[in-house]
């Protein structure tokens, strides 16, 4: 997508320009972006289980108009410039959450799997959608009509954009059912576990009420049948020993 972008800066004669603003907005507003929603979904996600799902929505759906004034309005490259800038900053942040999301869900055992599937998703994506804009610019004599070019890239921007906010919003719902279910298996085993916690205090209760302490005086090693008499003897005669002395 830079370099259909640079195709489309070259509108404005200043590609050298866009190619040094491109990068600090990658940079900076990218890691505002991962980092800003990163922090909102831990801080509110015990509050919300869809607070994932909501940044990530909220996410899609701002770079809609952001990229729409970026790449359909022709009059000012600051203009366009800025609104490049506020799409990576607000609404490139989706992938922390979206990795959360199917950390959470997914089984230990099929995370690997999962997180592979999900960037391989990603690639084969974003190739393919390199290749449907090069066949539209080159339909659309894109080499020398930049304006043309923009509308291919705001078309190949948006509408996967409002797709993945429907995708978002759905995620969101499946992914709130997992949460509460999975809290509800939390409380009923910490339930068990302090069930089963009285019921061992009062079997020791009931069989400390019911034993019969003389059986146990009678059982004991002061008794002169106790196996433990001839280490009383001794004790005793060494302390008889010791006291003559």
């Amino acid at each position: 997508m830079v370099y259909y972008s640079l195709s489309y800066f070259n509108v404005y004669n200043n590609a050298k320009l866009f190619s040094l603003l491109n990068a600090a907005a990658v940079l900076f507003g990218g890691a505002i972006s991962s980092i800003g929603s990163g922090i909102i979904c831990d801080k509110y996600e015990p509050v919300n289980y869809k607070t994932k799902a909501y940044v990530t929505t909220f996410q899609s759906l701002i770079a809609v108009p952001l990229l729409a004034v970026a790449y359909l309005c022709h009059k000012s490259f600051a203009l366009s410039m800025t609104f490049v800038f506020l799409e990576y900053m607000l609404a490139e942040g989706w992938v922390p959450s979206t990795v959360a999301m199917i950390v959470t869900c997914i089984d230990a055992k099929y995370k690997g799997r999962a997180i592979g599937i999900f960037q391989f998703s990603i690639y084969i994506f974003g190739t393919i959608g390199v290749f449907v804009n090069s066949l539209l610019i080159n339909e659309q004599n894109g080499d020398n009509n930049p304006i043309a070019v923009g509308k291919v890239i705001a078309f190949n921007t948006c509408i996967p954009c409002l797709l993945a906010a429907f995708c978002y919003w759905r995620a969101g719902i499946h992914y709130e059912i997992f949460k509460i279910n999975q809290e509800k298996k939390v409380d009923k085993a910490i339930e068990k576990a302090e069930a089963f916690h009285v019921n061992l205090l009062t079997e020791s209760i009931r069989s400390l009420q019911k034993m019969d302490l003389n059986a146990l005086r009678k059982d004991s090693i002061w008794q002169p049948n106790s196996p433990f008499k001839p280490f009383l003897a001794e004790s005793s005669e060494s302390n008889l020993m010791k006291s003559r002395r």
